[in-house]
């Protein structure tokens, strides 16, 4: 759900060719007699080849080709990891091409053109049509391109994503397999700057694709309507035997099967067939390049690719020097790693091609108009993430809130710790909590403050007056008095003398001296030399 969110909503997916976040495709590549699955996954600039399916259909004949086409879909869906995008390609037979040099070399201004320059050369109405172009060469100089252009009719794209619908996914790209295909000789190192002419032929069991690249630069393309099953068809019917012998015999034995000549005179004559039309549409390209030069290399790939010596037979029968188209130099580029084994099956050339985002082919989707994608789950998830954005918000202002309360309040836990402390210490207060320290020492100070407060206006004068007439009646070098405490209350009105003198004569001496202050009521006869006494203070007009 996080991945969802942060997809296209949050963040892009990627930046330029890098991937910020890790995207998991599959290519598909339906054949009539199978179907081919590469998974891969792209990483940073990375490519990680994950997985490569050969899926074969159901040979049931009862059941119609598009029946077995979804139940494979849907089976396939079961074998692979959790992905992220479909890419999957239609047959160029399908397509009629069409290259162009326009004065344009912005795909934008090209898109808005296109419809009208193609629209001369269709053999149906243009609003039965979905036409979409690849840019094959740039001329900077003269502000113009060079492009191929596809028109495929919507009733084929419409059957095509029916498959996948049927089967409860939808594909997110349809392209066309040359030009994919195209798109993957450009990114293998050995092909992508090579001069010349060269074709790259694809054999399949039902049909074969031939791409014919001059100078890097793909020109002409066609599909015949002709493969593998054709040839068994052919010996089959040569040697007695059904087109399903026939066809595991072509595998397993190519041209020479060592016991059988039988067959070895039919599948030459079959493929020797072939190969005059190969020749011929190879001489069609030559004439309509108007290139005087030869085709340097043939490139061979697709299931009739495995069969042993074709690519000598191919040399031998046309005279054009005849390869393996290889894949597999890709796995020597920096930026593609094989998962698991260590080649790139033949058979999965096409799928790999489709699943692969080239530079030449990203931009390429016959899935548009009618046939776009209403991303209606990427409003709900935006929605929802706007959504999620203001929850998150308002619960990050309440956090922080309840953080600063919480911090406040610690800090005033920590102060009136250290209030209760400070108050303990000066002996003002027993308590353990703040409340209670603050009552008991408010309870003090009042107490002090009764006290003190006999010291204001004129009372503070009356008592400052006894202590003047005591310290002037009593002589202390006579007794030797050693007062160590005078204590004056409020009510009753008393000071209370707690101290001793030198000897029982001195005390006498201090009796008399007290009497004489008449600053007392009553005076209490002293019966030692260390005394406690409370004497009764007159009023302060007495007093005076």
């Amino acid at each position: 759900m996080i991945g969802r969110l942060i997809n296209d909503v949050l963040i892009p997916k990627k930046v330029g060719s890098y991937y910020l976040i890790n995207q998991r495709i599959l290519g598909f590549d339906i054949g009539k007699t199978s179907i081919h699955v590469t998974q891969l996954l792209l990483h940073g600039k990375k490519v990680t080849l994950e997985k490569f399916i050969d899926q074969p259909l159901e040979l049931d004949a009862a059941t119609p080709y598009a029946e077995r086409v979804v139940k494979t879909v849907a089976t396939i869906l079961t074998k692979v990891d959790r992905y992220d995008a479909i890419r999957t390609s239609i047959s160029s037979a399908n397509a009629i091409f069409k290259e162009l040099t326009l004065p344009f070399n912005d795909p934008e201004k090209i898109s808005m053109v296109i419809n009208y320059e193609i629209e001369p050369f269709l053999p149906f109405p243009i609003n039965q049509t979905i036409i979409d172009f690849i840019i094959t060469q740039k001329n900077p100089a003269q502000n113009s391109s060079v492009i191929l252009a596809a028109a495929i009719k919507k009733e084929h794209i419409a059957e095509h994503i029916s498959y996948f619908e049927q089967a409860g996914v939808s594909p997110e790209t349809v392209t066309v397999d040359l030009f994919d295909l195209y798109g993957l000789y450009k990114c293998i190192p050995k092909y992508k700057d090579a001069l010349g002419n060269y074709a790259l032929i694809d054999i399949g069991f039902n049909t074969t694709r031939i791409a014919f690249i001059v100078d890097g630069k793909l020109t002409l393309v066609r599909t015949l309507a002709k493969g593998m099953l054709q040839w068994a068809k052919y010996v089959a019917q040569k040697t007695n035997t059904n087109s399903n012998d026939a066809l595991e015999k072509i595998i397993r034995f190519g041209f020479n099967h060592n016991n059988d000549q039988p067959f070895n005179d039919s599948i030459k004559e079959s493929f020797s067939s072939f190969l005059n039309e190969i020749k011929f549409t190879l001489d069609s390209f030559t004439a309509q390049t108007k290139t005087e030069n030869k085709i340097n290399e043939i490139l061979l790939l697709g299931q009739g690719s495995d069969i042993a010596h074709v690519p000598e037979f191919f040399t031998q029968q046309l005279g054009i020097p005849s390869t393996l188209f290889d894949v597999n130099e890709l796995l020597k580029t920096d930026f593609i790693t094989l998962k698991n084994g260590n080649r790139i099956p033949q058979s999965s050339i096409l799928s790999l091609s489709t699943a692969l985002v080239t530079p030449t082919v990203e931009n390429f989707n016959i899935r548009k108009q009618e046939f776009s994608i209403t991303d209606s789950g990427l409003f709900y998830r935006q929605l929802f993430t706007a959504l999620s954005l203001i929850v998150l918000t308002f619960a990050s202002i309440l956090f922080y809130n309840y953080w600063q309360l919480a911090t406040l309040k610690t800090a005033l836990k920590k102060y009136e710790n250290s209030i209760v402390t400070t108050l303990t210490q000066r002996g003002l207060t027993t308590a353990k909590s703040l409340n209670d320290a603050l009552k008991k020492s408010e309870e003090k100070v009042k107490k002090e403050e009764t006290i003190w407060f006999a010291f204001s206006g004129q009372t503070r004068f009356s008592f400052l007056k006894y202590l003047q007439e005591l310290t002037a009646a009593i002589d202390r070098e006579a007794t030797g008095l050693d007062l160590k405490k005078l204590t004056i209350t409020e009510e009753p009105r008393n000071i209370i003398l707690d101290g001793e003198v030198r000897d029982y004569d001195a005390l006498k001496i201090l009796e008399k001296e007290l009497k004489r202050s008449n600053l007392f009521v009553t005076l209490p006869s002293l019966q030692a030399p260390k005394f406690t006494i409370t004497l009764p203070l007159k009023n302060t007009g007495d007093a005076q």
